[in-house]
């Protein structure tokens, strides 16, 4: 088991909860800022607790362009040497 925390809480016992590995994350945050990249949208406000996965796809389109679908990507697996 794993546990993601935002803030960074050295008092709390997290082994004792039975947690094997702490993490603690500093990029949260850029979900709930206005992400001038597009248009000053606030990931968390608009898409709640899919924000994260939505900011990874649209980033990563906009970076990288259009990625195929999932059956798409195995069938072009297949033809690969």
């Amino acid at each position: 088991r794993s546990i993601s925390c935002f803030r960074l809480l050295a008092s709390l016992p997290y082994m004792s909860i039975g947690a094997d590995i702490i993490v603690h994350s500093t990029s949260k945050p850029d979900l709930t800022e206005p992400d001038e990249s597009y248009h000053g949208i606030s990931y968390t406000e608009t898409y709640g607790k899919k924000a994260y996965i939505v900011k990874a796809r649209m980033q990563l389109m906009r970076d990288f362009g259009v990625y195929p679908a999932a059956h798409s990507a195995f069938l072009l697996n297949l033809i690969r040497d």
